[in-house]
């Protein structure tokens, strides 16, 4: 979102994200709240956005917070079980 923001663009919608990550989620408590998918302030600003997020978690355990992202965002979620991957 916030490289969308710097390259000068007012409008994101129609924009996708793709966010791949192992399903965890380890946003340290000092972190400033603007990464954090559990502040409903940063759910509510990438609903806002317009911008569909993509996500794909390689993870037998992924964390919610991934697939309540996509559906805030009109995008989906995946789950890959850990050893599918070659």
């Amino acid at each position: 979102m916030q490289v969308l923001s710097r390259s000068g663009r007012t409008d994101t919608s129609g924009g996708v994200m793709i966010f791949i990550t192992d399903g965890e989620y380890a946003c340290p408590q000092d972190e400033d709240e603007e990464f954090d998918l559990n502040n409903p302030d940063v759910l509510a600003a990438v609903e806002e956005s317009g911008v569909r997020v993509i996500t794909i978690a390689f993870s037998d355990n992924a964390a919610d917070t991934l697939e309540n992202l996509a559906r805030i965002s009109d995008g989906k979620a995946y789950f890959i079980p850990d050893g599918n991957v070659p």
